[in-house]
């Protein structure tokens, strides 16, 4: 249980330019969304204390004015 909602915890590794995290994670189970994690070594955490899903307005996901799409020319790092 994490911000009042039924979760699945989990432990995760992650190693990211040489440094290795290990937490836990609780996650949502309706969502899928991580609620809390806590570091196994408990030197730190996070954790959203209120959590509600609501409907959002169409506008949020609109362009903004003069927003104008453009193509990358270049490759990502590593593959070219």
């Amino acid at each position: 249980m994490a911000a009042g909602r039924t979760a699945q915890l989990f432990e995760a590794h992650t190693d990211h330019r040489s440094r290795n995290e290990r937490f836990y994670e609780w996650v949502d189970q309706d969502t899928g969304v991580v609620l809390k994690l806590v570091s196994l070594d408990r030197e730190w955490a996070f954790e959203y204390e209120r959590f509600r899903l609501s409907p959002q307005p169409a506008s949020y996901f609109e362009e903004p004015r003069g927003y104008h799409k453009r193509l990358s020319t270049s490759k990502p790092p590593g593959q070219g």
